[in-house]
């Protein structure tokens, strides 16, 4: 293969192997260039190949590979040379860099990607990604064509780095038994192979694993001059920054572009670097012209070229910094025009028919948003949310261990202390859970907004986690600023992977106006096992009493009288942490178990309706213990279709005005919202909102109307009175099951269930209103029928179901959802389709609208008008037939 003039005439090449070369050992350099140009040769073969698995990926071939020659020179400047050893390295780090890409650059083809829990985390991740859900065991991701080329996508783009470092040396055999390798000079392979194949792929790398791993210098090989050494550090920041800036025409021919068809984002990729073309220099920056311009179709793509030339921007000054601190001289180049202002760079990067505005979030105050965003704007004034945030982190953590190493419910710790030292009073959350590493402290944990476990670095950190069916509470990223509510901060955590003297401690001012200070912990203060230690200082204004009373608000619940702070915390747990997957334990003097991993399944109804009232059964009121002992029998499971228990409820219509039972929707184990009150129990569930004030119950409605029909029956055996059957006869007939002989009116006859009302001898003509006149009326007229709690008022099962319509699915199902239960049993007794009573028949409540009708007399023998429904026999043709 003919060198290419692009590599020829770049500056590197010339003065290091080319003719302006004055290094003398001509028959040296010779060799160099001999093994070069069939390296070359061979990589370029594999480098062709990456279109026919990237497709949408623009260009990787001999071209890019060439230009970097060739943009390097341009980078670094007539000051930096490189010696011909360190031109053939970095013209094989250049060359393996990226062909990690291409699946032929795997022994076995795609087949090599196909295998271990890599491969499985990257159809889960793709599953997850495309349908914005976990998999189940119905999901085949292994035959489901859109999974499988993003998953091999995204597992070639992962590891070509990581490839780059053994490509020198993998052997590819034909089927005569010719054995083929890129690079054939034996003394080059042995001495230099590896150190070509990790500066190919620290451009994958953090620039502080390339500053920590490639600082060196290596000796040149025999018998090549010993003056010949290879600065690592320079050939790897001269390889990383001239891949980051080629991003022009070259990398997207337009022909090929036409060809290729790129869709989505890969289409906006190819269409700002097609319109580009190579960068020029104008005191010392990069300068990058458009050569047409970006129409107002091509909005999306001139951003995106904006976002990567900021990126080239700040490559080039990383590296530069990173050179200086280590000794070495920085490149010529130190930015990119126009990176950091849009009107600039437009100057340049043309645009016709609009104009960019720089949209960047502009924040003044870093504190204030965070504080603001993170805390009180996000979450209200609740104080609880804090110690929520922090315990859900917690299982989160503890559950990705259980899952990492295959463990059951029956490991895992958390502990909430309560204390006081010289700096003040403190809350601390600890947890034995899968801890955080230096990396995940200081690029995820403070990012406000990126959540730790939808990121690809979690994949890289725990490998198999999402294969083996991992699933996060924490979803947007947000909770730890919540912490904030409360005081300052600060965590001391130690990862899975490492070591005790390992462990880290973050210290955070509440008010982030001094920057975070990471460090290594002491002996004395290393953490045993892997796990995390969140400690808040409480602000002065701050009481655990407030605390817990904000989280009775929140909830519309009356805060009990609790004086003592062990008292308080211990509600404070019991109603947040109903139904938690992890042991859950208080400390002060002593620590003692609130809640056990997964108890609310077995524990008796008595202990579970008390704990969600926070307290213990024997410490209630005589009031409450007689109603939940005669309704606590209705308590019963519900399970899902694989046979996982994921609600324990009870219909409990209760009449005692001071008993306030509710039953409670959990997500992760913590509160989200509660039910209405006549409903008692636990759902569990997924949040619909960031702060998880709402929450879908994961039963469906089917097994909500099982679940109900069943406590219908059970309800009935009660015997009940007329209010109290119709409250329950309300929930019932909400979850889309059928009232049977629960009394849900009141007529001349007396009060009738749904059963009576299909039975009884009714007139062709039916007069309705509500129970609301019931107790003016001592006398209720023939043909009027009184509804008991079931009229055209919003009932729900949820108490905030303004913005969760479930188990229904919006506020239309709920409205009027007491007469049509009333209607349909008139509708069955008249023999006729209920959608048969049109409004020419019925007259629907709608604010003033309706008939005034004598529906009684009241005890002083006085005739009662009410406006009323009037349900009419529709016409013969509307009969069933």
């Amino acid at each position: 293969m003919v060198r290419s003039s692009t590599i020829i005439n770049s500056q590197l090449w010339k003065k290091s192997l080319g003719d302006s070369s004055e290094w003398g050992f001509d028959n040296e350099r010779q060799r160099l260039i001999n093994a070069f140009d069939s390296f070359r040769e061979n990589a370029n073969v594999l480098a062709n190949e990456i279109a026919i698995d990237l497709p949408d990926f623009t260009v990787h071939d001999e071209t890019h590979l060439d230009a970097l020659w060739e943009m390097g020179s341009q980078i670094a400047g007539d000051g930096i040379t490189l010696n011909p050893i360190e031109a053939f390295v970095f013209g094989g780090a250049v060359l393996l860099h990226d062909l990690g890409m291409a699946s032929v650059a795997y022994i076995n083809g795609v087949d090599d990607l196909k295998k271990g829990e890599e491969w499985e985390d990257a159809l889960e991740y793709a599953f997850r990604q495309s349908y914005g859900r976990p998999s189940t065991i119905e999901d085949n991701k292994f035959e489901d064509n859109k999974i499988l080329k993003i998953a091999t996508e995204s597992r070639l783009r992962l590891l070509h780095a990581h490839q780059a470092e053994r490509l020198c040396f993998l052997e590819w055999k034909s089927s005569e038994g010719i054995t083929y390798k890129l690079l054939n000079d034996t003394q080059l392979l042995d001495h230099l192979g590896e150190v070509i194949g990790k500066i190919a792929a620290s451009h994958w790398w953090p620039i502080e694993k390339v500053e920590a791993e490639l600082k060196r210098n290596l000796g040149s090989p025999t018998p090549y001059p010993v003056s010949w050494s290879v600065d690592c550090l320079k050939i790897a920041s001269l390889l990383r920054c001239a891949d980051a800036a080629h991003i022009d025409n070259r990398r997207a021919p337009s022909l090929l572009k036409v060809l290729r068809r790129p869709t989505g984002l890969s289409e906006s990729h190819w269409t700002f670097q097609n319109k580009l073309s190579r960068p020029v220099l104008e005191n010392d920056l990069l300068v990058y012209n458009s050569i047409r311009s970006f129409k107002e179709d091509d909005i999306e793509s001139w951003w995106i070229a904006y976002d990567t030339i900021r990126m080239i921007d700040n490559e080039i000054k990383y590296v530069n910094n990173t050179l200086k601190n280590n000794g070495r001289e920085p490149f010529k180049v130190y930015g990119v025009k126009g990176a950091n202002n849009v009107n600039i760079l437009s100057e340049h990067i043309h645009t016709q028919g609009w104009e960019p505005v720089n949209l960047d979030v502009k924040i003044s105050n870093v504190s204030h948003i965070v504080k603001h965003l993170g805390g009180a704007e996000l979450y209200g004034d609740f104080k609880y949310i804090p110690l929520r945030e922090a315990i859900q982190n917690a299982v989160d953590a503890i559950e990705a261990k259980r899952k990492l190493y295959g463990w059951d419910e029956n490991f895992g710790k958390i502990v909430v202390s309560y204390g006081e030292d010289e700096y003040g009073r403190w809350i601390e959350i600890s947890d034995n859970g899968i801890g955080m590493s230096k990396r995940v402290v200081t690029e995820k944990l403070l990012d406000f907004g990126s959540s730790y476990w939808q990121s690809s670095l979690m994949m890289d950190e725990h490998i198999g986690l999402l294969a083996r069916g991992f699933k996060s509470i924490g979803k947007y990223g947000l909770g730890f600023f919540s912490l904030f509510m409360l005081g300052d901060v600060s965590v001391t955590t130690r990862s899975v992977h490492a070591g005790p003297e390992e462990t880290f401690a973050l210290s955070v001012n509440k008010n982030l106006n001094h920057k975070p200070i990471l460090k290594k912990v002491n002996r004395t203060q290393q953490i045993p096992d892997s796990g995390t230690k969140v400690k808040i200082y409480l602000d002065e204004e701050v009481s655990i009493e407030e605390i817990a009373k904000s989280l009775s608000l929140r909830h519309l619940r009356e805060f009990p009288d609790i004086k003592d702070t062990y008292g308080q915390l211990s509600y404070i747990l019991k109603l947040m942490a109903p139904t938690l997957s992890v042991d859950l334990y208080l400390k002060m003097e002593t620590e003692e178990k609130i809640i056990g991993a997964n108890d609310w399944k077995s524990i008796d109804n008595k202990e579970l309706i008390s704990r969600l009232i926070g307290y213990e059964f024997e410490a209630l009121s005589t009031e409450y213990k007689e109603s939940i002992e005669k309704f606590q029998h209705l308590l019963t499971p519900i399970y899902n279709q694989r046979g996982e228990m994921v609600a324990r409820l009870g219909i409990m219509p209760i009449s005692k005005r001071n008993v306030h039972l509710s039953g409670m929707i959990t997500c992760g184990g913590l509160i989200s919202e509660f039910t209405n009150r006549t409903i008692v129990g636990v759902l569990t569930g997924e949040a619909i909102t960031a702060n998880r004030y709402f929450c879908k119950p994961y039963i469906t409605v089917s097994d909500l109307s099982t679940w109900a029909q069943e406590q219908c029956s059970e309800i009935e055996k009660l015997k009940l009175d007329f209010i109290l059957q119709c409250s329950a006869a309300n929930i019932i007939n909400l979850c889309n099951a059928h009232t049977q002989n629960l009394l849900i009116c009141d007529t001349n006859e007396g009060y009738k269930s749904f059963n009576d009302l299909v039975s009884m001898d009714l007139s062709k003509e039916i007069v309705l209103t509500e129970r609301n006149v019931m107790d003016k009326i001592e006398k209720i007229n023939e043909n009027v029928i009184v509804i008991g709690g079931l009229g055209g008022s919003f009932f729900e099962v949820t108490s905030l179901n303004y913005i969760n319509y479930w188990p229904l699915e919006n506020e239309e199902d709920y409205s009027f959802r007491g007469n049509k239960l009333v209607t349909k049993a008139i509708a069955e007794n008249w023999g006729v389709d209920v959608n048969s009573i049109t409004e020419v028949s019925i007259i629907k409540y709608k604010h003033d609208e309706g008939v005034n009708k004598a529906i009684g007399v009241n005890k002083y023998g006085e005739e009662i008008m009410k406006k009323v429904t009037l349900l009419k026999m529709p016409t013969l043709g509307s009969v069933k037939q």
